[in-house]
């Protein structure tokens, strides 16, 4: 944390995006702005998918396909960790959500929308959308597409 001078919340951060890889994280610390970035980004990336305002929807689109593709990424990447703890969360497994304060929190009232019937297909679609990130796709399509599916899975009845 000295050597990036950083918030003790985006050196966590960091280590739980970088799964261990050292290089990894302080390429993470080079992008964190603050400790909940990711998470004000994800919260609002879930609002919009979950009632699908469109209007909202290309406001967000716009913002973030300007951040650059390492950060859409991240994002991404983010969006996959919250997914796996609010598995977790549902399963009772509290004691395996990698996630503290804010986040933990936010997972507590979010896990509610991902559970078993649409967890793989949220992951398959985040993880897709991180492929084709990294081969240059335009991230206005990207996120569109991402914000209609993501609509789709988490108002699937449980």
């Amino acid at each position: 944390m000295d050597e990036f001078s950083c918030q003790p919340q985006a050196a966590k951060q960091a280590a739980l995006l970088s799964d261990g890889s050292y290089r990894e994280a302080q390429l993470l610390l080079q992008h964190l702005d603050g400790g909940t970035a990711y998470l004000q980004n994800f919260r609002t990336f879930m609002l919009i998918a979950l009632k699908f305002d469109a209007i909202k929807a290309v406001g967000w689109i716009d913002e973030n396909a300007r951040t650059g593709r390492e950060k859409q990424k991240q994002f991404l990447q983010y969006g996959l960790e919250i997914f796996r703890d609010c598995l977790m969360f549902n399963f009772g497994s509290v004691d395996l959500v990698r996630h503290s304060g804010e986040e933990k929190e936010f997972i507590t009232k979010f896990a509610r929308f991902v559970n078993q019937r649409n967890y793989e297909k949220l992951f398959e679609e985040f993880n897709s959308a991180f492929y084709h990130i990294e081969r240059n796709a335009n991230p206005k399509i990207l996120f569109m597409d991402l914000i209609m599916k993501t609509n789709e899975l988490i108002n699937l009845p449980a």
